[in-house]
């Protein structure tokens, strides 16, 4: 994938994903990192309308991208920086207790590339109001992407930067549920795999290590976890999709391995041991296989899903019994059918 950079940020600057998605890639960010998230609250999308801080958020310990303990986040896309970092910081300051303010940091987050932001700060600083005030503008943006890779991938797609093999997991699961003429629910996935999918969430909760998932396809094993992840808590959901990435290439894969920040390698290619060395460097690594392959034993065999999985699944698409009895005859209860229908 190529290279986010401050530039490819300010371009999205006017845009309307911008707008939508720039809160999301905050938290997407700080949900990626490794910190103790004890509180992570940042409205995005439609919700960015919401009265209130643009975030408030406490981890335990901080990063050189989130300060330690409470902060409070305001989000501008606008072109005119300042303005609008002042609006925000005069509006927070003036209108709540000194005594309300002062154990929490004041961040300010702009797409852009601000370059009068060292003096602003200064300023700001010197009001003694806020226990910090920080600034995190295109050129901290670019950094903190570059540091959690997973989340780049993510953002590649809002950029309308070509995908090439990785694709983050949440995006994969938009697409492969999103069939020609319906939409494949989660439910349908895990339905019957109650015991996969708990093991699925021990793997993801425990030390990295390698996890071989076998479904009738390679591309339904995928789906499946993808589906597992989807029925998660939202914070746990959130954090597990903002560090799992597909990957579809060895080079992709081995270019990933060195990074620092623990990723959730999703394999779709013949990964041999290249695994190993992303285990030892703190990343979990799920393979995902077919049935057609016979030779490589599973730690998740995935059963076929029974007829009721597909009677549930289908009502809860909307169709009546007649139709779905027709879907149901005519996939032989395959998922992989199914989309295609």
């Amino acid at each position: 994938m190529k290279r986010i950079t401050s530039t490819d940020l300010t371009n999205w600057a006017p845009r309307r994903s911008c707008q939508d998605h720039l809160p999301l890639l905050i938290r997407k960010l700080i949900r990626a990192s490794n910190v103790e998230v004890l509180k992570l609250l940042i409205p995005a999308g439609d919700n960015v309308i919401l009265p209130g801080f643009d975030g408030s958020v406490e981890v335990a310990t901080g990063t050189e991208y989130i300060p330690s303990g409470k902060s409070v986040w305001e989000i501008g896309s606008d072109k005119v920086i300042g303005k609008k970092a002042n609006e925000e910081f005069n509006k927070r300051t003036n209108n709540i207790e000194d005594s309300e303010i002062a154990d929490k940091a004041f961040v300010f987050v702009t797409p852009r590339v601000w370059t009068q932001k060292n003096d602003w700060l200064k300023k700001k600083k010197e009001l003694g109001k806020w226990k910090d005030v920080w600034v995190i503008d295109g050129q901290v943006l670019e950094e903190w992407i570059e540091q959690q890779p997973s989340v780049g991938f993510w953002l590649a797609k809002f950029l309308e930067h070509p995908l090439g093999n990785v694709l983050a997991l949440d995006q994969y699961w938009q697409e492969w549920s999103t069939g020609i003429s319906n939409f494949i629910p989660s439910s349908m996935v895990v339905f019957g795999r109650e015991n996969e999918t708990a093991h699925l969430a021990r793997f993801l909760n425990r030390t990295p290590n390698k996890l071989i998932i076998k479904a009738p396809t390679a591309d339904e094993a995928v789906a499946f976890v993808a589906a597992s992840v989807e029925r998660m808590e939202d914070k746990l959901k959130e954090t597990i999709f903002s560090k799992a990435v597909i990957v579809k290439s060895e080079e992709d894969f081995r270019s990933l391995v060195p990074s620092k920040s623990s990723m959730i390698l999703i394999a779709q290619f013949e990964v041999g041991s290249i695994a190993n060395q992303a285990v030892k460097n703190n990343h979990h690594v799920i393979i995902p296989i077919g049935n057609d392959i016979t030779a490589t034993k599973a730690n998740i065999q995935l059963p076929r899903i029974r007829r009721k999985g597909f009677e549930e699944g289908l009502k809860e698409m909307g169709y009546n019994h007649e139709v779905a009895e027709a879907h149901i005859r005519n996939s032989g209860q395959s998922l992989s059918v199914l989309r295609r229908s």
